[in-house]
């Protein structure tokens, strides 16, 4: 009677992270993306500065013109 022949097991393979979560950080941590992520957030600061000093002399403004309608 020939023997049986027991099927080859499957050597564990290593568990990868991969998918799109590792290539979204991967991109993002790239150098030339991290430069101009870094320039948009200086530049959003300098906005919402101007747009303080924006607002600052539309108050004076709105005083000047009321006081010239009286």
């Amino acid at each position: 009677m020939p023997t049986k022949k027991k099927t080859a097991r499957k050597k564990a393979s290593k568990k990868r992270s991969g998918g799109i979560a590792s290539f979204t950080r991967k991109v993002n941590n790239a150098p030339a993306v991290k430069r101009a992520a870094k320039k948009v957030t200086e530049l959003m600061r300098k906005l919402a500065a101007a747009k303080k000093l924006k607002a600052a002399a539309r108050k004076k403004a709105i005083k000047v013109v009321s006081k010239r309608k009286k």
